[in-house]
């Protein structure tokens, strides 16, 4: 493994997701990068239906197998 499993999640609405993008593109494998439709930065922090628990869980069982 080159570096730490990162998974980089962006609301589509967020006005950080440039910054996510350019976050992302510097991240050395693996890495992947998750929009989430129609969420907005805090939408990730305060929407439990937004906020994906279990795309985040499925993503680093794979990455540290």
């Amino acid at each position: 493994m080159k570096g730490r499993p990162s998974l980089v999640v962006c609301g589509t609405e967020a006005h950080s997701g440039t910054y996510s993008e350019e976050a992302f593109k510097n991240l050395p494998e693996p890495k992947e990068q998750y929009w989430v439709e129609g969420a907005g930065h805090c939408d990730l922090y305060d929407d439990k239906t937004k906020i994906l628990f279990e795309k985040i869980g499925d993503f680093f069982k794979k990455a540290f197998v």
